[in-house]
């Protein structure tokens, strides 16, 4: 059986590659954990779930559905002239003024 020489080959020539992989995931769990700490919720959302029954939230998920929120708001602001309908209250209130 070779897979143990061939894994050794593997990581020996990989190794720089392996480290910086490694060392950019612990940047990740750290950058997390303190957006953990900067929201104040560190309980809910810290360490990452682990499966989809977890009770803990993940982050990236929140952040995700929250733009997500934020383009389909923007998407209703500019289809239904919003803006248009504020400028045009405005001006109709400072008149009345």
């Amino acid at each position: 059986d070779r897979f143990h020489e061939v894994l050794k080959t593997f990581v020996e020539e990989n190794l720089s590659d392996a480290e910086d992989l490694a060392e950019g995931a612990l940047q990740v769990m750290l950058a997390y954990r303190e957006l953990a700490l900067y929201f104040d919720d560190l309980h809910s959302v810290y360490p990452p779930p682990n499966s989809e029954g977890d009770t803990r939230k993940d982050l990236c998920e929140i952040f995700h559905h929250f733009a997500w929120e934020i383009r389909k708001h923007c998407d209703e602001v500019e289809s239904e002239h919003l803006r248009e309908f504020i400028v045009a209250s405005t001006t109709e209130e400072e008149e009345e003024e």
